[in-house]
């Protein structure tokens, strides 16, 4: 048997049936069970928990994991072999059930910052006022929070940033959160 390659994720994701979704490990990243990562996700980047490793993948194209969130798994054999059941039982995603073993402080989000490139004529696009102050003000305060940026927008606001960024009008830089270190505590009994 090869090296273990790919890792099975069940992602924070709202998905219709508890699954988990095939990534790449990449050489420099060692990877275990039961650990959290950050994967990406369609057009977003989301927490997981690896819940298998494989030699070979059972789909043919696959994104790399990003980042481990510290060095060693969090949840044990056990914790991963009650998560399906408690996934199937509380109809859940498998991230929802195994995230009730996670310990405390592990809700952690990406950062996304935006700014308006260089060469964007915000007059010449015939947006709607509410989008072109946004995109005004971004272009006076580079690197907003892509959720300050979207606040003055309402409901339709993210749909049409997600157009922006694909048209190349507006950069998005994302930052995933540093690993966390354990932290201890000494108890006197």
């Amino acid at each position: 048997m090869g090296p273990l390659s790919y890792a099975e994720v069940a992602v924070d994701a709202a998905v219709s049936q508890p699954r988990t979704f095939t990534y790449k490990i990449p050489p420099h990243l060692p990877t275990q069970p039961g650990q959290l990562v950050w994967v990406p996700f369609g057009r977003r980047v989301l927490q997981g928990i690896v819940v298998d490793l494989s030699p070979a993948s059972p789909v043919e194209a696959t994104r790399d994991i990003l980042q481990t969130v510290g060095p060693a798994p969090l949840l044990g054999p056990v914790q991963l072999a009650l998560g399906p059941w408690t996934s199937e039982y509380y109809r859940c995603t498998l991230f929802a059930a195994l995230s009730l073993m996670l310990p405390p402080g592990f809700e952690a989000q990406v950062r996304s910052r935006l700014s308006l490139a260089p060469d964007a004529d915000i007059d010449s696009l015939k947006l709607r006022p509410e989008l072109a102050g946004a995109l005004r003000t971004l272009a006076d305060q580079p690197r907003q929070s892509q959720a300050d940026f979207l606040k003055p927008l309402g409901r339709s606001g993210s749909r049409e940033l997600e157009q922006l960024v694909q048209r190349g009008l507006v950069r998005r830089t994302v930052t995933l959160p540093k690993p966390l270190a354990p932290r201890y505590e000494a108890f006197v009994l």
